[in-house]
């Protein structure tokens, strides 16, 4: 391309001249690639921690700066401070959601209101690319992330060669027993193949659900099935990173029961998520005591 041939010679033209004996690194678009990413900057807007940590650990092994905020409103502020490449623009926040954020940023003037925004969505369902377009975003992705499919879609709106993500570090995973709430297998894609990594994010995600079985049954006590809803689509988009199916499927069950203020059904859900959560930290103390094979 046309781009990738000037970028090819004012990169090799700006390199210092080898010293006798030495050869000058070879420029190729892959490097060009490497140079540029270096040189951008993400903003990531996303409420959930445990999904943000997730998503800036895969951004920078990717080779990406990113800059992190957990509403729609902070996102807006930021845009307004500094220039970002590109905005991975969370859709349910509290405060202002994805949608109402997206709108504010079009709605600024200049070149900040031309950002790419790319929309991320839990379980995407029919209707949600429309519904991101129509809001002014220019792309989505599917959560729980798959780092290929993250890659792709950031090298789309960035115009570059996509990152490839880094090879594992870490050995192979213990096998999971047959009863476990995890997906092992499944969920380790997600983390680059590299098992120490999705054990520390488990970890992660396991410190916060205590917090969550008192703010479902908080939600469930005062009968806000907007709050309670909100919550199961948090907690059905972490689980999902792991591939805590049963919860995952619970905690999607209960926020399709708040959308629809079904809450004498909801009593039940709850103490079936409170159960499965207890499993799936039963499990991980199982995992984090299990001996890695070599």
């Amino acid at each position: 391309k046309q781009t990738q041939l000037f970028d090819a010679m004012i990169t090799v033209l700006g390199q210092q001249r080898p010293k006798e004996h030495q050869t000058a690194p070879l420029v190729t678009r892959h490097v060009l690639s490497e140079l540029k990413r270096q040189e951008m900057c993400l903003l990531l807007a996303e409420d959930n921690p445990v999904n943000r940590k997730l998503a800036i650990t895969l951004l920078a092994r990717m080779g990406y700066s990113v800059d992190a905020v957990e509403d729609g409103q902070q996102a807006v502020d930021a845009v307004q401070k500094r220039s970002y490449n590109l905005i991975l623009m969370d859709v349910q926040m509290p405060e202002m959601d994805g949608f109402e954020a997206t709108r504010h940023i079009r709605a600024l003037p200049g070149k900040i209101s031309r950002i790419p925004i790319v929309a991320m969505t839990a379980h995407a369902m029919k209707g949600d690319r429309e519904r991101c377009l129509a809001a002014g975003m220019d792309d989505y992705v599917s959560k729980p992330f798959e780092p290929k499919e993250l890659a792709e879609v950031i090298q789309r709106w960035t115009e570059q060669t996509p990152a490839e993500p880094p090879d594992p570090e870490a050995s192979a995973a213990p096998a999971a027993p047959p009863d476990s709430p995890f997906r092992v297998d499944l969920a380790l894609p997600r983390f680059g193949d590299d098992y120490g990594f999705f054990l520390e994010m488990l970890g992660e995600f396991v410190a916060h659900l205590p917090d969550r079985v008192t703010a479902l049954k908080a939600a469930l006590a005062g009968g806000d099935a907007y709050t309670l809803a909100r919550h199961g689509h948090n907690l059905k988009g972490v689980a999902a990173n792991f591939s805590a199916l049963q919860l995952t499927e619970l905690a999607l069950s209960l926020e399709m029961l708040g959308k629809e203020a079904q809450l004498d059904q909801a009593a039940t859900l709850v103490e079936a998520i409170e159960a499965e959560i207890a499993r799936v930290c039963a499990a991980y103390e199982s995992l984090k005591a299990a001996p890695v094979p070599a």
